[in-house]
């Protein structure tokens, strides 16, 4: 689908993403890392809802007061990032954000469930 759309794209006369885009390296590269952490963040979110729910017997309710900080803290920090890039850079900023959202991916990775049915622990 990808590659039709870029046909599709590059056929046209007034296309929905210009391709040329694609050929600066630093745009390139800021894409495909946004890309990869949407798509780790969005994949733990939903492993991490059906683990509270279907391992821990959480309801959907006490799900989302769970996950709710996680949205309170893109909520606040959102905001702050032109700040954060004008006094740091971009890079700073970014790889900062990478690494968190690594470092964040990583936890949720080694969450197992404890021995007997207990509360869950880390490796």
């Amino acid at each position: 689908m990808l590659v039709c759309f870029a046909l599709w794209e590059r056929a046209g006369t007034h296309p929905m993403l210009n391709l040329g885009f694609f050929r600066e390296r630093r745009f390139s590269i800021a894409t495909w890392s946004v890309s990869l952490a949407m798509f780790g963040l969005f994949g733990a979110l939903f492993v991490l809802t059906r683990y509270l729910q279907s391992s821990l017997g959480h309801s959907a309710q006490e799900t989302g007061l769970r996950v709710l900080p996680v949205a309170g803290l893109l909520a606040v920090v959102a905001p702050l990032s032109p700040v954060l890039v004008r006094r740091a850079g971009t890079e700073a900023v970014v790889g900062t954000g990478l690494v968190a959202v690594a470092c964040g991916l990583w936890q949720v990775a080694s969450i197992a469930p404890a021995p007997g049915g207990g509360r869950p622990v880390l490796r």
